[in-house]
């Protein structure tokens, strides 16, 4: 029953992968430094449907 359910589901992909995340700064000295390393955009984790999209 559990499986049937699994097997049901849709599965969607996330808005940002690796083809389209923010490179940040290619070539810094520290590239775990947060000015100089790359993001993933969470907007849409943060939307508030009565303020509309971002």
């Amino acid at each position: 029953m559990v499986l049937d359910f699994l097997r049901s589901l849709v599965l969607f992909p996330p808005d940002d992968t690796a083809s389209n995340l923010n490179p940040g700064r290619p070539g810094t000295r520290d590239p775990q430094e947060p000015s100089e390393h790359g993001s993933i955009n969470l907007g849409a984790l943060f939307q508030i449907e009565s303020e509309g999209a971002e």
